[in-house]
């Protein structure tokens, strides 16, 4: 018969003796015990399983079991007999978890005797039955096997914190909270160093690495683990590395965050990428026939319509190009229903024509069409991957520490987004159908019309609370590490192309207006007499309507949030307050003064197009350049246009100050010289610097209608970093006008020969004017000018000491003339009145 002996520390322990005396069980109160008497079925209770009498006790190796006060509530509440257990068991906090021990040199005897204690069972090895590993380093082949199979990685201090909670019934210590607080740090133990990056990011990078266990070291230290290098980092930096070092991305890092595991650093070499050179074409090749100034133009052109193709939104979603390693824990984007971006429904959104067809596609409203079905297809690419990229790995339960949001801060986020994909797939699949079966009959306003009603009821809830979306992913991004870990990891993913994901929300924001902007032009490229003009009125009229009521019920929404919140502030207010028509001031003054700016800057243009003026139509920045015939421009950038204009000067007066001889100074400070549309920009060019060539950029322009595309070719006047601001700056506008994430590939770098660009043509074609503007002003300095044999350095001194205005500073040096070249003769031949 089971017989219980309370040993002597818990005779006065009242909560024992009545679960006792209202058991079956048969008890003893005793001090002198003969413990020789005692069989397999009989406990003995105590509550001091490291006192010097529980160490007597275990070394008498006799067949009674040893238990505490938890296994006997536990037993009696849950109607269950005693468990049959040879080791001491103190409670079953730990019941049924299969420990195996990992770096442990010493004080492992106390730790593994705790274990058991709590109800678990311990493996010297590793194997398939292990159901937790205790690790004390992240660098062992037991921690690589625990990665590789999914098993929780634990700390020493989960056992001692659990020891501590022995006494609580209820407690379970394999709960998913508990494990989850008690993971091994992804750092434990690991040392690194960080190459490449700026102050801050090291600074974030650093406290992060603490926090997980690591440090971060000089990459000559020996305890160096790797070197987590940034993209930037120049190939020759990283031959200073040890060999014993391997040279990592970013994105291991960030992984390790996000998992809170330490992942394998071979999984993410470090690899200068070499961007793909275009291949150039041979001269050579080109048809035989021709002058050579014909040829070169025809290869100019060829140049320019291979920019504006590469400049096309594409993307290797090979299954071989994305990490599918079980140590990543990184839930992959679908590629089934994922769009594929590099293939012909994106890049070319119709098969290949028949010769029948190819004549459309000369038609400007077949172009237009495409390339509404093209921005229409990158839209719904974005929508997906905010949704299969980041929604679904987000809320993912699987993933080691469960969802990294809660459910809460995910509808927040991404709820107002699968309803704005439904609506745009169906289009997209329409607009598809309608341009692999096209004719002038097609309608084209007909889809947009029969689908406003849904984008009407879809828009608003995602653009009334877009402020609000964006607030949550920054404070998501810093209350929780893993959550900005993540969305590191997606900034190197092909999908986002390096934009995150607020870039990223912001698209629905701008899908409606471009679509406007998009009808609005191919009504004007569509006869009267077409059928499908009159839906194209239709469909752009209710474009125009759902956008005026989305404008309106975010406006409408904004004034409702903002009086909540002063009615929140203030004591006693009246609930009446709150009304439909009152609206707090700010905001109609914060819209007022967009709308001013807009208008002091048309005041500063003269010529400027009035349509300018627009709601929904911002200010971004101007910057000063020159074109090649060295004039003067302003590039004034807006959110979806590039206004190109004059800058005005004084004319230059004669030697004699004559008053009929000057013209009164202009109010207006530029003239309009052309207003480009950003949708019109295919490609970015940033010409290589070089001595002859510094601060040049082109645009690859391709009109609306046009089958060829036209070269900008602009001098910044200001700084490389200047140039690589301003660049930047214009590439994610042209971005978001095309709805695209990748600016990487419309931003591209070229030397000046890829262009056929001569930049002694452009100080030639600078000097001469220079010149002319002299002789008009002034016969007697054509003498100065007309010396042939006049040095370079001569040059500029004369056109100052006469006066005359001259920005040398777009002027390459080594383009101005020598004493023996053509362009001294042409120069002479000015002033002789030669022609």
């Amino acid at each position: 018969m089971t017989k219980i002996i309370v040993l002597e520390d818990l005779i006065n322990d009242q909560q024992l003796i009545a679960t006792l005396n209202a058991s079956k069980y048969e008890y003893v109160l005793g001090t002198d015990i003969d413990m020789q008497i005692l069989t397999s079925t009989d406990y003995l209770v105590t509550a001091n399983f490291f006192s010097d009498e529980y160490k007597e006790l275990r070394d008498m190796d006799l067949d009674f079991r040893i238990i505490g006060p938890p296994v006997i509530y536990e037993s009696l509440k849950n109607e269950a007999v005693l468990p049959d257990n040879p080791r001491p068991l103190y409670c079953n906090i730990l019941s049924g978890a299969i420990l195996c021990f990992s770096g442990f040199d010493e004080k492992l005897g106390v730790l593994a005797s705790k274990a058991q204690s709590l109800g678990t069972c311990i493996r010297a090895k590793f194997c398939e039955k292990t159901t937790h590993l205790i690790a004390k380093s992240t660098l062992s082949s037991k921690y690589r096997r625990a990665v590789v199979s999914g098993v929780p990685i634990m700390s020493s201090e989960w056992i001692h914190q659990m020891w501590e909670m022995r006494d609580e019934i209820s407690f379970n210590g394999l709960s998913p909270e508990v494990i989850a607080k008690y993971r091994l740090p992804s750092f434990y133990g690991c040392a690194f160093s960080l190459m490449g990056f700026s102050a801050d990011e090291v600074k974030t990078m650093s406290e992060m690495a603490v926090k997980q266990g690591g440090s971060i070291v000089d990459y000559t230290d020996p305890d160096c683990h790797c070197v987590v290098v940034a993209e930037n980092v120049p190939p020759t930096a990283l031959e200073s590395i040890p060999t014993s070092c391997i040279a990592v991305r970013a994105e291991w890092f960030w992984t390790c965050i996000q998992t809170e595991i330490l992942a394998s650093v071979q999984l993410y070499p470090f690899c200068v990428e070499k961007s793909p050179r275009r291949k150039s074409k041979n001269p050579h090749s080109s048809a035989s026939s021709g002058t050579p100034r014909r040829i070169k133009r025809r290869r100019l052109q060829e140049n320019l319509a291979q920019l504006a193709h590469e400049g096309e939104l594409h993307h290797d979603y090979s299954p071989n190009n994305v990490n599918t390693s079980l140590e990543t824990f990184i839930p992959q984007v679908d590629e089934e229903k994922t769009p594929d971006r590099k293939s012909p429904a994106v890049t070319k959104s119709t098969p290949t024509p028949d010769k029948e067809l190819q004549k459309n596609i000369k038609s400007k409203r077949y172009q237009i069409v495409q390339e509404l079905l093209q921005t229409e297809t990158n839209y719904c690419a974005i929508l997906n991957t905010i949704i299969k990229g980041f929604k679904e790995p987000i809320e993912c339960k699987t993933q080691p520490g469960g969802p990294i949001l809660k459910q809460e801060d995910i509808k927040t986020i991404f709820g107002s987004v699968p309803p704005l994909l439904d609506v745009h797939l169906k289009i997209k699949d329409e607009l598809s159908h309608l341009l692999s079966n096209w004719s002038d009959t097609e309608s084209v306003g007909k889809i947009f019309k029969k689908h406003s009603a849904t984008m009407l009821k879809a828009y608003p809830s995602f653009v009334n609370f877009y402020e609000t979306v964006t607030e949550t992913i920054s404070n998501c991004e810093k209350e929780y590490p893993r959550f900005h870990a993540f969305l590191q990891i997606m900034k190197s993913r092909p999908e986002c192309d390096r934009s995150k994901l607020t870039d990223l929300m912001i698209r629905p924001v701008q899908r409606v207006p471009h679509i406007t902007l998009l009808l609005s032009d191919l009504l004007k490229r569509t006869d009267s007499s077409f059928p499908d003009f009159v839906f194209l009125q239709d469909a752009l009229d209710s474009m125009k309507s759902t956008l005026s009521q989305i404008n309106e019920a975010k406006r409408h929404t904004a004034s409702l949030m903002q009086m909540f919140e002063i009615t929140q502030m203030i004591d006693g207010v009246p609930p009446n307050i709150l009304s439909a028509h009152r609206r707090q001031i700010n905001e109609a003054k914060r819209h007022t003064a967009s709308l001013m700016q807009m208008f002091e800057i048309t005041q500063m243009i003269d010529g400027v197009p009035p349509n300018i003026l627009s709601a929904h139509r911002r200010f971004i920045c101007k910057v000063e350049v020159c074109d090649l015939s060295n004039e003067n421009l302003v590039l004034f950038l807006f959110n979806d246009l590039l206004e190109i204009t004059k800058k005005k000067t004084k004319t230059i007066s004669s030697p004699k100050n004559s008053p009929s001889s000057s013209k009164a100074p202009s109010v207006k400070s530029y003239k309009h010289s052309e207003l480009l549309p950003l949708i019109q920009v295919k490609r970015i060019v940033d010409i290589e610097e070089t001595e002859e060539f510094s601060s040049v950029f082109c645009l690859v322009v391709k009109p609306s209608g046009s089958t060829s595309e036209k070269l900008y070719t602009f001098i910044l006047l200001g700084s490389d970093e200047s140039k690589s601001n301003w660049l930047s700056t214009l590439g994610h506008q042209v971005a978001e006008t095309h709805v695209r994430v990748d600016v990487e590939n419309i931003l591209t770098a070229l030397p000046a020969s890829e262009l056929n660009l001569e930049f002694h043509q452009a100080g030639k074609l600078s000097i001469q004017k220079a010149l002319k503007v002299a002789r008009k002003a002034s016969l007697k300095w054509s003498k100065s000018f007309g010396k042939a044999h006049q040095s370079r350095s001569q040059l500029p001194k004369l056109l100052s000491s006469s006066n005359l205005k001259m920005n040398t500073t777009c002027l390459p040096r080594r383009t101005l003339p020598t004493k023996d070249s053509t362009l001294s003769q042409s120069s002479v031949s000015l002033f002789n009145n030669k022609p």
